[in-house]
C-alpha cells in the first residue's frame, strides 16, 4: 500500500507538467571550474596560514626591520636593499611554513578530490608570494607614514608612490625566485635526489664568491673559474636602488627572472 501511495503521489505531482517545466542544467566550462578550484585552494592556504604562527613571524620581521634598520630616515639605496632582502627571506620563510604543513591531516581530504598536485603546489606558491609582497607593502606604508606624511620637512624627495611601485618590480621578481627555490627544496614537491642536487649547486655557487673557502685544496683553481651564479640576485637590487639603473642592473634583474622561471619549470 505504501508503494502504491508513493506512485500515486508522483503521478499527481507530474500532472500539469509541460516541456517548459524542464530546463537545461547550467553548463560551467572546464576553465571556469578550474579557476574556482584554484581560488578555493588559495583561500584555504591563506586561512591556514593566518591561523598558524607563521604569519606572526612575518609581521615580527617587518617590525624588527623598522626598528633596527629604519630608525632614521632611509636613503633610496638603503630602503630598497633592506626591503629586498627582507622580502626574499620572509617569502622563503612563508613558503617553508606552507609546504611543511602540506602533509598535515587537514590536506588529505583536499588531495583526495579532483585536485592535481600541480594545482595544489601552484596555489601554495601563489599564497607565499602574495604574503611576501604584502610584507613589502606594509614596510613601504610604514616608512612613508613615518618619514613622509608625518615628517615636518616633507620627507626625502625619492619617497614617492611612483618610486615605490617601480621598485616593487625588483621585489616581486626576487620574491618569485625565493618562493620557487624553497618550493623545489620542499620534500612535499621534490625527491631526495633533486633536493640534494639543488643544495649542492647552491653550495658551489656560494663558494664561487671566494674559492679559498672550498674545502678541497686541489679543486680551488677549478672553483675559481666557476662564475658566482647568485651574484645577479644581489645585483638586481640596483635596479630599484638607482634612479637610472645601468645595463648591469637590468641584466641582473632579467637573470633573476630567468632563474625563477627555470625553478618553476623544475617544480612542475
Amino acid at each position: 500500500m505504501a508503494a502504491k501511495s508513493s506512485i500515486s503521489k508522483v503521478i499527481s505531482d507530474l500532472r500539469g507538467v509541460t516541456a517548459d517545466s524542464f530546463r537545461t542544467p547550467l553548463f560551467i566550462p572546464a576553465w571556469m571550474r578550474g579557476i574556482s578550484t584554484f581560488a578555493t585552494l588559495v583561500g584555504y592556504f591563506l586561512r591556514d596560514l593566518i591561523r598558524s604562527p607563521w604569519i606572526w613571524f612575518d609581521l615580527l620581521g617587518v617590525l624588527l626591520v623598522q626598528l633596527f634598520f629604519f630608525a632614521n630616515t632611509p636613503s633610496r639605496d638603503s630602503f630598497f636593499s633592506v626591503t629586498y632582502v627582507t622580502t626574499l627571506l620572509l617569502s622563503a620563510l612563508t613558503t617553508s611554513g606552507i609546504f611543511s604543513r602540506a602533509n598535515h591531516a587537514a590536506t588529505y581530504p583536499i588531495l583526495a578530490r579532483r585536485v592535481t598536485k600541480t594545482s595544489f603546489v601552484a596555489a601554495g606558491m601563489l599564497t607565499a608570494w602574495v604574503i611576501g609582497m604584502l610584507t613589502y607593502v606594509l614596510a613601504s606604508l610604514l616608512v612613508a607614514l613615518r618619514y613622509k606624511l608625518l615628517a615636518a620637512d616633507g620627507g626625502p624627495a625619492w619617497l614617492t608612490p611612483g618610486t615605490l611601485v617601480l621598485g616593487s618590480i625588483t621585489i616581486a621578481v626576487g620574491a618569485i625566485f625565493a618562493v620557487a627555490l624553497l618550493t623545489l627544496l620542499s620534500n612535499f614537491v621534490s625527491s631526495f635526489t633533486v633536493r640534494m642536487i639543488t643544495l649542492a649547486v647552491m653550495t658551489i655557487s656560494v663558494m664561487a664568491f671566494d674559492p679559498r673557502s672550498f674545502p678541497i685544496e686541489n679543486l680551488r683553481s677549478f672553483m675559481a673559474r666557476i662564475p658566482p651564479l647568485f651574484a645577479p640576485v644581489i645585483g638586481a637590487i640596483q635596479y630599484a636602488a638607482n634612479d637610472q639603473p645601468d645595463t648591469v642592473a637590468r641584466a641582473s634583474l632579467l637573470t633573476v627572472a630567468a632563474f625563477a622561471t627555470t625553478l618553476i619549470g623544475l617544480v612542475w
